[in-house]
């Protein structure tokens, strides 16, 4: 059996284009095979003051109108700026983390899946902030999945009760990848 790194992502943006400005990146470390969770995440608000012009991305004002509708835990990303760090220096952490889980788990680069709800929306995001930063992202192109394909194929697997706060960037990778182990075990079943 080939073994890989599975990683839950998840982005909370100011747009939905694929070069949207991102404000959060959360991640969870996933065993499918286990059916767990590990408890390594990573979590980084990104202060877009710190980010480059050229580096921050589009910005969208539905998207500002609709964040300024979400709950005010949820707006805490935009006003907590005492760990925030630029989006550069953002992805230079989530490399150093993503490196240390791969050693952790004695994987290479080639084995990191990275999971994200949609196929066009957080991974095409991250991978393009990586090129606005001029950086690699740390895991093949073929290490790219969609949550919400897997979610699509499977609705009848509901996700257990929610948890955290909506729209907090590791609360929602927790979620999805809480959601993506029952429909794994769904799979297996089948």
């Amino acid at each position: 059996m080939n073994k890989h790194l599975d990683i839950m992502v998840d982005l909370e943006t100011l747009g939905t284009d694929d070069d949207a400005a991102i404000i959060s990146i959360g991640a969870v470390v996933i065993e499918l095979n286990e059916e767990r969770l590990t408890g390594a995440e990573f979590y980084n608000v990104i202060d877009l003051d710190l980010t480059n012009d050229d580096e921050i991305g589009s910005i969208s004002a539905s998207t500002i109108i609709w964040w300024m509708q979400q709950s005010d835990q949820a707006r805490k990303a935009f006003t907590n700026k005492t760990h925030s760090k630029s989006l550069g220096t953002t992805l230079l952490s989530f490399i150093d983390w993503l490196m240390n889980q791969s050693y952790q788990f004695d994987v290479s680069e080639k084995q990191i899946r990275i999971w994200g709800n949609g196929a066009t929306f957080d991974n095409v995001i991250l991978r393009n902030a990586f090129k606005r930063t001029k950086q690699r992202p740390p895991w093949p192109f073929w290490g790219d999945m969609c949550y919400r394909t897997m979610k699509n194929m499977y609705p009848n697997v509901k996700a257990a009760s929610r948890q955290g706060t909506h729209h907090n960037a590791v609360d929602d990778a927790r979620f999805q990848a809480l959601h993506l182990i029952e429909i794994y075990k769904e799979m297996q079943r089948g």
